[in-house]
């Protein structure tokens, strides 16, 4: 089977017997070859939460609604080009008000001619946006990545003591090696440390529930275990299971969690020398917790 083909959508809001076969036959003229028809502004309404036409057309009067009033939902509602048909008297009283709105208004009478004109407008207007909503989402993911990477390589500088030429140099050189794209790489790194946090988070626990007295003991968060970079990149630690999730932060909901289990509490207090976790065992009345 062949790739599927790219058909165009066009909808026709009209309640004409007579006006739906004349639009109908010109749109099919540009590739709109089964245009979806409706008789009301509510039925119009339905059809637009269910399909992405590339081209509205409404045609007035409705029976059940103003057409800018729906012209004005299908602009906000949907990315399709939307073109409204009206009496001349109507078209020249609303003109600007909708075209404000990326609507455009057509007054009736009108050609063939004219009426495929502001078809074909509406379509090439419809398909830009799609383009620069295109290109928009395009950039937001480049910057998120960028935002990815910087913070990968600032718990490479913070907790490997790179610099920020050695840890650019270190994630570039593991994308190359690995075939793999700086910001996979980057939220590789950013699990692992998310994960040895945790980690840490973890056995404080342990040894305050294990020592005597019920001390606060402060953590400084770390990342000393020689092969820790090796491990970010290569995932053939242990460490490696430890979160599989998305995020890209230090895990702070789940080391809560891990914590409120524990009847312990973590408090952050962030200093010239990096941030100090504070963990501490809450003593419960009538028990008497070690450290």
């Amino acid at each position: 089977m062949g790739g599927d083909v790219f058909v165009p959508s066009a909808l026709i809001a009209s309640a004409g017997n007579n006006a739906n076969e004349y639009l109908a036959k010109h749109v099919a003229e540009l590739g709109y070859l089964r245009p979806t028809i409706v008789a009301s502004g509510g039925e119009a309404r339905r059809r637009m939460g269910d399909i992405d036409f590339e081209v509205v057309i409404i045609n007035t009067p409705l029976p059940d609604e103003f057409g800018h009033e729906l012209s004005t939902y299908a602009v906000e509602k949907s990315n399709a080009g939307v073109i409204l048909l009206a009496k001349a008297g109507t078209a020249d009283q609303i003109s600007d008000k909708l075209q404000q709105h990326g609507v455009l208004v057509l007054a009736k009478p009108f050609t063939g001619v004219q009426f495929r004109q502001a078809v074909q407008m509406a379509a090439a207007c419809c398909r830009r946006l799609d383009y620069l909503r295109q290109e928009n989402d395009k950039l937001r993911d480049k910057i998120a990545q960028i935002r990815l990477v910087d913070r990968a390589k600032c718990y490479l500088i913070e907790h490997k003591g790179m610099s920020e030429a050695e840890a650019h140099r270190m994630i570039e050189k593991t994308a190359m090696d690995t075939r793999r794209d700086r910001a996979e790489v980057a939220a590789k790194t950013c699990r692992i440390f998310s994960a040895y946090f945790q980690l840490i988070v973890v056995y404080c626990i342990y040894k305050l529930k294990k020592a005597e007295g019920d001390l606060p003991v402060n953590i400084l968060i770390v990342a000393d275990e020689p092969r820790l970079a090796d491990v970010v990149y290569t995932g053939t630690d242990g460490l490696d299971y430890a979160q599989n999730g998305s995020g890209t932060g230090l895990g702070l909901a789940i080391v809560q969690s891990i914590c409120q289990a524990h009847h312990a509490a973590i408090r952050a207090e962030s200093g010239q020398d990096g941030t100090t976790f504070r963990v501490e065992i809450r003593k419960e009345q009538g028990e008497h917790h070690g450290n």
